[in-house]
């Protein structure tokens, strides 16, 4: 079975044999917390998760060799357990008990094992919270990527979706350039194109996020191609949630308002508009140009930082007018430019009913801040 089809929640959780507990005064103890434990996971109790596989450990660590498979995989069960919490602290916490399971499962099953790119995985997504462990970091990332093309397979699948996993996991990681972060995703989306082809869910899903990386990265032209393919799949599948079809044409709009084609994108608006099924019913309306105000040297002279709101109307057209101030701090300096930056302001409309219509009340805050404050 490949375990990475499954949830993360279920992997590498300790076949523990009846035999193995037999007439120990702390079977029972240990049997209670692992089925608590199990039954944490299924309910997503994350808390709870975290307490049970700390008990099953303490328990393991008495009826088992330390230096054995169950006390590996609990070791990796609890902070596994760690790493998914809502609490920073107990993420942070995570990676001196995935380095001890990663320690110990390089002894039990193997450095080149399917367990071991599997803590690795883990691992990536801890040590790339903790401060000033970039080099580190790099080599958990190469050492994750090395062994899964050894186990797997470089070409497989099954190493397509843990470079997916990879990605996720080390998403924030100071280790990894953008190059080398964009790299992983491109290999893991053209890997799962190959092997599953279009429509498939998981290779719509892929191309969603190389395109929302693209566009983050002023990709515009990569961007609106990946999105366009995760629009083919949406659609190819049929599928009653139109959710994700929805997010991706709504992609579509904002990559071409950013390419300038607001022809296309006032097109792709209205079609977007018109879903029966969209996730909501009246559409807000979209701005497609945002200008910034230009910093009074006045203010900035006198070292003056502040705000503005303003509240206006878009109309069906999709420009701006009735601008008020709602408030301000800092300085008066600050609103003509802002009222002017707004008048620069271009939406694609609200629409109800399949119409465009004007929307009053929209909104805009302006910081104005010095450099370094």
């Amino acid at each position: 079975m490949n375990l990475l089809n499954k949830s993360l929640w279920l992997v590498l959780l300790a076949l523990v044999s009846e035999s193995a507990l037999a007439e120990n005064p702390s079977k029972q103890a240990f049997k209670a917390a692992y089925k608590k434990y199990n039954d944490c996971i299924e309910k997503q109790d994350k808390d709870c998760a975290i307490e049970q596989a700390d008990i099953a450990l303490r328990y393991g660590l008495q009826l088992f060799d330390t230096q054995g498979k169950n006390v590996a995989m609990l070791t990796h069960n609890y902070g596994l357990a760690l790493l998914k919490s809502d609490s920073a602290d107990k993420r942070l916490a995570s990676y001196p008990v995935l380095k001890e399971a990663y320690q110990r499962i390089r002894h039990t099953f193997g450095a080149n094992s399917e367990n071991a790119v599997l803590v690795l995985l883990d691992l990536c997504g801890s040590v790339a919270l903790q401060p000033k462990e970039e080099q580190l970091s790099q080599t958990y990332i190469e050492d994750t990527i090395s062994i899964s093309e050894n186990v797997y397979g470089a070409d497989s699948l099954a190493h397509a979706r843990l470079l997916q996993q990879l990605a996720k996991s080390s998403m924030e990681s100071p280790a990894l350039s953008w190059d080398e972060y964009t790299h992983i995703v491109q290999q893991s989306h053209a890997l799962l194109v190959q092997h599953l082809g279009s429509p498939n869910m998981e290779t719509a899903m892929s191309a969603l996020e190389l395109g929302k990386l693209y566009y983050t990265r002023g990709m515009e032209h990569k961007a609106l191609k990946a999105f366009e393919f995760s629009l083919d799949s949406f659609e190819g599948l049929n599928l009653s949630d139109r959710n994700y079809e929805f997010n991706a044409r709504l992609f579509i709009v904002k990559t071409l308002s950013e390419m300038g084609d607001l022809d296309e994108a006032n097109k792709r608006w209205v079609e977007l508009n018109k879903m029966k099924t969209a996730p909501i019913s009246d559409f807000e309306s979209l701005p497609v140009v945002k200008s910034a105000p230009r910093y009074p040297a006045s203010a900035a002279n006198s070292g003056l930082t502040g705000s503005v709101t303003l509240n206006y109307t878009v109309t069906k057209s999709g420009v701006v007018t009735d601008i008020e101030v709602v408030a301000w701090t800092g300085s008066k300096l600050f609103i003509p430019p802002s009222i002017k930056a707004v008048e620069k302001f271009k939406y694609l409309p609200r629409y109800e009913n399949g119409k465009p219509v004007e929307t009053r009340g929209v909104e805009n805050t302006f910081t104005f801040e010095m450099a370094g404050d």
